[in-house]
């Protein structure tokens, strides 16, 4: 009870509160903290053990030995991975990797207003998640760990929509051979618009009515 309102509420004065209104006891917000704290880390040393785990796997079919199947995809299926920078306190700046695997489903004819929203005639869904402060060669691991409880390697087709990055083509294309990458729609506009400033000139005409007809290809 102490672990789940530190994780949920603004902080641990609050969620000190939140437990005591739970339970009737007391506790410190700063024993919440210390409670919260250690069940993070507790989370994230067991899931450090499965990656390495899994990822030292030497024959595919006994991956399903060593990793527990969680909401397996058997359609289509997506994996994107991106990183962003983020502000710690007391650490300063730190890149912070995701890997997002999704299950791929075709809109209805008469799509609902979230449909709608989506691009082209697909739609994500049943997201889960794995992120942290890894390099990348970490963050293959753990992309492979959730890939593997997700059975991505079973299904009848897998992309890989990202910001065609290097470090993402490396571990995607070591982690799951078969996986077609995609470059995202932004990044693919913005590399194409790089071109045309490099072969006709930044800001003339020429650039642009290039860049223009590539993109509405």
């Amino acid at each position: 009870m102490a672990a789940r309102q530190g994780l949920l509420a603004k902080s641990f004065e609050l969620a000190a509160e939140a437990y005591s209104d739970a339970t009737g006891g007391n506790m410190s917000k700063d024993s919440l903290r210390r409670v919260t704290e250690g069940w993070g880390q507790g989370v994230e040393a067991k899931r450090q053990t499965e990656a390495q785990q899994v990822y030292a796997v030497e024959a595919p079919q006994a991956v399903n030995e060593v990793v527990t199947v969680h909401k397996p995809i058997q359609g289509l299926a997506n994996i994107s991975t991106d990183g962003g920078m983020i502000l710690l306190r007391e650490e300063g700046w730190k890149e912070v990797k995701m890997s997002v695997i999704s299950e791929v489903v075709s809109k209805r004819i008469v799509p609902t207003k979230a449909e709608a929203s989506g691009a082209g005639g697909i739609l994500l869904k049943r997201h889960s998640y794995q992120a942290g402060l890894w390099d990348a060669d970490e963050m293959g691991q753990h992309q492979y760990l959730e890939g593997a409880r997700r059975q991505v390697q079973d299904c009848k087709r897998l992309s890989s929509t990202n910001d065609g990055a290097p470090w993402i083509d490396r571990i995607t294309t070591s982690n799951f051979p078969r996986a077609v990458q995609i470059i995202d729609w932004h990044h693919a506009q913005e590399r194409l618009w790089k071109v045309a400033k490099a072969a006709f000139g930044e800001g003339t005409l020429s650039s642009r009515q290039w860049a223009e007809q590539q993109i509405d290809r």
